[in-house]
């Protein structure tokens, strides 16, 4: 039983830590390089705020020439930090649930990719229409730019807390496995405690009647020959009993 209980405590305890990989190696990693996105959408929020108010030609032309681009580029190297994280881990997860997850993540990280070339190109367009002074177009673009921004900042939040969410329910079955695996192990330790205490007491009950039976044994065997097995029975300790006084009797 001792044997049984620690085989199952063992396997279960190999299970939560596959768990707990996949949330250490799996969900916190990316979870990171969202974080790192929010924070650079309001910077890029910021910035947006700033060059809609800008009105200097000079700078319009340099933002024209190097921010969409650099913007942009920062933007989509942490997207594609974000997916290879995501697919490697994709590949490696131990649990059904986590690659489900974490397949999700990538189709929407795909779509965060697609938002950002879309943003960056409509970007540089309101740029350029400020600067040559097209009211009409700046202003088309720039409810365009706010639109798609917005919905790339929707799908960040939204994949962001569906990776949170994971996050919980990986440690919350974690701590309810753990919890359920000691109350095993202390029930299974009762139990066996139990039937040990059963046991020693069945064997005690049995084998007292042979107690008599031996001490009359080691008396007749030094001369002793008065001595008799007291034991009371009709089972087999009984007719061996009779059996035994009969002997010592002859003698």
């Amino acid at each position: 039983t001792f044997f049984t209980v620690a085989g199952l405590s063992y396997l279960e305890l190999r299970s939560i830590g596959r768990e707990l990989r996949t949330l250490h190696h799996g969900y916190l990693p990316v979870l990171r390089r969202f974080t790192e996105l929010a924070s650079l959408q309001r910077q890029r929020d910021q910035h947006l705020d700033e060059i809609e108010r800008q009105q200097d030609p000079q700078i319009l032309r340099l933002l024209e020439r190097h921010y969409p681009a650099q913007a942009g580029e920062k933007m989509a190297m942490l997207l594609r930090e974000a997916s290879e994280i995501a697919e490697s881990n994709r590949r490696e997860a131990e649990t059904e649930s986590a690659r489900t997850v974490l397949s999700s993540v990538l189709a929407r990280l795909d779509a965060l990719s697609s938002r950002n070339k879309k943003a960056t190109e409509i970007l540089g367009s309101l740029i350029t229409a400020m600067r040559t002074e097209n009211t009409a177009k700046a202003a088309e673009l720039r409810q365009a730019l706010r639109s798609e921004e917005g919905a790339r900042s929707d799908d960040l939040r939204t994949v962001t807390n569906a990776v949170e969410a994971a996050i919980r329910d990986t440690v919350g079955v974690a701590q309810r496995r753990e919890r359920d695996g000691a109350i095993f192990v202390i029930v299974a330790t009762a139990v066996s405690l139990l039937m040990g205490l059963a046991i020693l007491v069945f064997a005690r009950r049995t084998l007292a009647p042979i107690r008599p039976l031996t001490e009359a044994a080691r008396r007749v065997a030094i001369g002793d020959y008065g001595a008799r097995g007291n034991v009371r029975g009709a089972g087999e300790l009984g007719i061996l009993a009779e059996e035994f006084n009969k002997m010592a009797k002859a003698l």
